[in-house]
């Protein structure tokens, strides 16, 4: 049953032949007229399912409709709302008590679904999200989504290759979560701030990469009161380490080097 206050959202169920995958994006909602503020969601953990993720974007397109996943939906998708769902996956991301993600009025939901059948018979993949939405509340404190990438990366064949991202801040930020980004071929990275008043402190190390984090983020946490201090003069550095074996070039958005966090405020 659908609990009270919230809306369910069922994605359309996808017949897998043995060995096979599929990755969508399919479209949840349409545009709402007001400003919405997401105070829950709750997922399926299904078999085949390897992850829905649930996201606000610009792009409008009737319910129900659905196409491919394509590396340049990293660069188009707006802020990413909840996570993780699916019988491979640690869990929904959700943030602390009295903070939401505000769907700003004009933005559609969108679910990335993937579906991995492991079984050596046919199998449907079905997939739910129910999210409790409500009006923006002074009560609650608005999350934003912070993000430092570079999109030039180019990674030569048969190589090992390195690139440092650095993004200065132009005002104080507070984090309460952080999380690296790479692809499969990446073997390590970490991010970290650098003081400009000198020194500096880890956000997150992941010395060893596993590529099953591209869609399952670990993410580094502080807490809401005593958040990681970003302030404005500060560096964000982020370093990311690949091993590319193939014979050619791999560029962004196949690959990425990429910080993701959530700080307090709009």
């Amino acid at each position: 049953p659908v609990p009270d206050g919230y809306t369910r959202f069922v994605t359309t169920p996808r017949e897998l032949a043995p060995g096979e995958e599929i990755l969508v994006n399919e479209w949840l909602a349409l545009p709402a007229d007001d400003d919405r503020d997401v105070i829950d969601v709750r997922g399926e953990d299904s078999p085949y399912l390897h992850h829905f993720i649930l996201y606000s974007t610009s792009q409008s397109e009737p319910v129900g409709t659905h196409r491919a996943w394509q590396d340049s939906d990293q660069v188009t998708l707006g802020l990413h709302l909840a996570g993780g769902f699916g019988s491979e996956a640690a869990g929904a991301y959700k943030p602390p008590a009295g903070v939401v993600f505000r769907v700003a009025k004009g933005r559609s939901l969108l679910a990335n679904v993937h579906y991995i059948n492991t079984s050596s018979g046919t199998v449907v993949g079905r997939a739910w999200v129910d999210v409790k939405l409500a009006p923006p509340s002074p009560d609650k404190q608005v999350a934003g989504m912070f993000v430092s990438v570079d999109p030039t990366i180019s990674l030569a064949p048969h190589a090992k290759s390195i690139v440092d991202v650095t993004c200065t801040m132009q005002h104080d930020i507070g984090l309460f979560a952080w999380a690296n980004h790479m692809h499969e071929l990446g073997t390590s990275t970490y991010a970290e701030v650098l003081r400009a008043g000198g020194g500096q402190v880890d956000l997150r190390r992941d010395d060893a990469w596993d590529g099953e984090w591209a869609f399952n983020p670990r993410f580094a946490s502080w807490p809401t009161d005593a958040p990681m201090m970003l302030h404005a003069g500060d560096t964000g550095h982020t370093r990311c380490v690949w091993n590319n074996p193939g014979a050619e070039a791999v560029t962004f958005p196949h690959e990425k080097c990429l910080g993701l966090g959530f700080f307090m405020g709009d």
